[in-house]
């Protein structure tokens, strides 16, 4: 979140992926997906014009 707010979002991503990567399976690691495509890897890519 500090990353993104500093618009830092290559390490917001990177922040974001390995988030996911290493959250545990089930309900967690889903919740880890959600969390990092709505708000970390969208917001991010949009700030890169991507």
């Amino acid at each position: 979140m500090v990353a993104r707010a500093e618009n830092r979002y290559e390490s917001a991503l990177s922040y974001a992926e390995r988030a996911v990567a290493q959250a545990p399976a089930g309900l967690p690691k889903a919740q880890a997906h959600a969390w990092a495509h709505a708000w970390a890897q969208l917001t991010s890519l949009a700030g890169l014009g991507r």
